[in-house]
Parts: C-alpha cells; sequence; structure tokens
C-alpha cells in the first residue's frame, strides 16, 4: 500500500460556490424542475451534428473536449438550458 495521502478539498473556489448559490436562488424562484450541476464537461452536453465528417469534425470535438461548464441550469430530463463560464484558454468555438 502507498504512503501517499489525499485530503479532500473544495470542488468550487470561494467565487464559484457564491455563484452556484446565487443562479440556485433563482432556480428555486420558478419551482420544481430546475436543477444546477456544477463543472459539467462540455462534451457530455453538445453532440457533433452529422454534417461534421474527416478532419472538421475532429476540430470541432477538440474545440469542446476538456472544457467543462463551471454552472448549468438543467430541466428535469437533464438538458442543459444555461451555462456560465465555460473553462479554458481558446474558446469552445469560434471566435
Amino acid at each position: 500500500m502507498s504512503a501517499i495521502s489525499f485530503e479532500a478539498r473544495a470542488a468550487l473556489t470561494p467565487d464559484e460556490a457564491r455563484m452556484r448559490v446565487l443562479v440556485q436562488a433563482s432556480v428555486n424562484e420558478f419551482g420544481v424542475g430546475f436543477m444546477i450541476m456544477a463543472l459539467t464537461p462540455l462534451d457530455a452536453l453538445l453532440k457533433l451534428g452529422r454534417e461534421a465528417a474527416g478532419s472538421e469534425r475532429a476540430h470541432a470535438l477538440s474545440a469542446i473536449q476538456n472544457k467543462y461548464v463551471y454552472i448549468g441550469v438543467f430541466d428535469c430530463s437533464g438538458r442543459c438550458l444555461l451555462g456560465r463560464d465555460v473553462s479554458g484558454v481558446d474558446p469552445a468555438l469560434g471566435k
């Protein structure tokens, strides 16, 4: 067994945690059926269209991989209705 230990840490920065609380309060005003999730992979939320092929498809996939929606508002079916602050240095799609 390894002598390396792990410690729990917060998944969100203090600013992100405050944003989550504000978004949750706003969502609660709309009633049931909405939820928020943090740090959701962008490629779990978007699916490429059938027209994407070859190198264009590969480029589009690489544009959304390893990027996250920090705070997302989802409906009861799990569809993202609103996303805030997509991570990554480069824009996910286009400029």
